[in-house]
């Protein structure tokens, strides 16, 4: 499994392109044993001594690097297809970049909205990134950790991730979609056949009252959304108009207490 982690917009200084490679050969040849653990879990770092350290900033979707200098965000293309899984996984920072020696030194931004100088140049426009996040990542965290001998959460696990990383693009045709899946998946969980049965029949008034709100509002939006033939004029779905993160959150908390 393939999880990236801890930066969205990930600068690079160009005369520093060579050292990722070093950094690179030295997660292959030096730390073979920890590999399937970075991509398993997409959380790692290296520190000055060259060896794995704990600290880390909060998860999001992606993990890419770029030039800072003309021609501005250029993207930086590797061919060994190893050393691509390992920079997806893989982010190496430092908690205070003062201390980071020059080798490593690595421009990035962090997910609460730090933004670099480089991201606020006239000459430069910044790669979109929703960071409200659709789904928290240590609701998928708790899932990942139930262990049921009634329902496999694979599917659901990758549905959510998806979800928060549409949501995070602003694929909001993707994220409507993605939420319908995932009512539509669940209410087994629930001993119900449908997520009708779910909103209408299971919890306190609380939960109902959430539930009926995906059901209900998600699917006459999802119905304007992904059903209508081709018009004239279209209008697009908005951040507003699909987020409904509140209620799947939680559905999915709910899940959570059921199932561990």
């Amino acid at each position: 499994m393939e999880e990236r982690a801890f930066a969205e917009n990930v600068c690079l200084k160009k005369h520093l392109m060579k050292d990722i490679g070093i950094i690179c050969r030295l997660l292959k040849k030096k730390n073979q044993e920890k590999i399937a653990d970075i991509l398993e879990y997409g959380k790692c770092e290296i520190n000055e001594s060259g060896s794995f350290g704990s600290y880390s900033y909060s998860i999001i979707s992606s993990f890419r690097i770029y030039l800072t200098e003309e021609p501005y965000f250029e993207a930086m293309t590797f061919s060994d297809e190893v050393t691509e899984k390992i920079l997806e996984a893989v982010l190496v920072v430092f908690p205070h970049k003062a201390e980071a020696p020059e080798i490593v030194k690595i421009e990035f931004c962090l997910d609460d909205g730090y933004e670099h100088e480089y991201f606020n140049n006239e000459n430069t426009e910044p790669l979109k990134n929703n960071h409200h996040q659709f789904i928290n990542e240590s609701r998928i965290v708790e899932l990942k950790a139930i262990s049921s001998s009634q329902f496999d959460l694979t599917k659901l696990i990758r549905l959510c991730e998806e979800l928060k990383n549409a949501f995070g693009k602003e694929m909001y045709f993707s994220t409507v979609m993605l939420i319908r899946a995932i009512i539509d998946h669940v209410p087994p969980i629930f001993e119900k056949q449908s997520f009708v049965e779910v909103a209408n029949n299971y919890g306190a008034s609380s939960f109902k009252k959430s539930m009926k709100c995906l059901q209900e509002s998600l699917r006459n939006i999802g119905d304007a959304t992904l059903h209508l033939q081709i018009r004239k004029k279209e209008a697009l779905p908005t951040k507003t108009q699909v987020d409904c993160s509140i209620d799947m959150d939680v559905l999915l908390q709910e899940i959570v207490r059921l199932l561990k």
